[in-house]
């Protein structure tokens, strides 16, 4: 998979156990990189170009960007109707378990209507309903920022099918050993992740492909 841009003189491509940090050191231009990336995963046009042997990839459908590390949340609106889809279809599995359950909330439900003296009736419980009501959620407590991060790449592949993620200043907030340990797992797991930063950042990871655009526009390698 490569991503493309007409101020990039060639694309940048995606390959295993390797990590592309793109640094951005022109303010405006950063920031019209990261403006075109938001819209473009919201549907809306920009000067990214996504594609892979097969042809050119819609962006909002195959990237995710995530220009607030802090911002993440592993559950949102989207993840959880995700997540109650996925339990509805677990718990299906659970033939009996799930059979005893619905009958013994609608048999209290039936009950509890008879011992009104008005005439009231209640709404009998299908799967969907019971597992809403168990308000499944990702569980986020105690994570430290990489492994959100990689809670996150994983949850949006598993459900959504995302294949790029894009971190903006992620570098920023984690230590060597942080982002030595991120990328450990990040090639374990074959995410195809891209990095930008305001900034050169060393020391630099062997495993990192970099790439400079400084406050002239000139396009340096990093590793060099």
């Amino acid at each position: 998979m490569i991503l493309a841009h007409y101020l990039l003189s060639t694309p940048i491509s995606f390959k295993e156990n390797v990590i592309n940090v793109l640094t951005v050191e022109e303010p405006r231009t950063l920031r019209s990189f990261l403006t075109q990336l938001t819209a473009q995963q919201q549907g809306d046009e920009g000067g990214f170009v996504l594609s892979d042997k097969s042809g050119i990839l819609e962006f909002s459908k195959y990237a995710a960007v995530i220009t607030d590390a802090f911002g993440m949340t592993l559950n949102s609106k989207n993840i959880r109707s995700r997540l109650e889809k996925q339990a509805v279809s677990y718990a299906e599995g659970h033939e009996r378990e799930l059979t005893c359950a619905l009958n013994a909330v609608n048999e209290l439900g039936a009950l509890t209507a008879m011992d009104f003296s008005e005439n009231v009736a209640c709404s009998f419980v299908e799967t969907a309903d019971l597992i809403k009501t168990l308000g499944f959620y990702i569980d986020e407590e105690g994570l430290e920022l990489p492994q959100k991060a990689l809670e996150y790449m994983r949850i949006y592949r598993s459900f959504f099918g995302t294949r790029l993620f894009v971190f903006c200043g992620l570098k920023a907030y984690l230590s060597q050993d942080e982002l030595s340990g991120l990328y450990k797992s990040i090639c374990y797991e074959k995410f195809d992740v891209l990095l930008i930063e305001s900034s050169y950042r060393e020391p630099v990871l062997p495993i990192e492909i970099n790439r400079i655009i400084d406050a002239d526009l000139c396009e340096i390698d990093g590793d060099h």
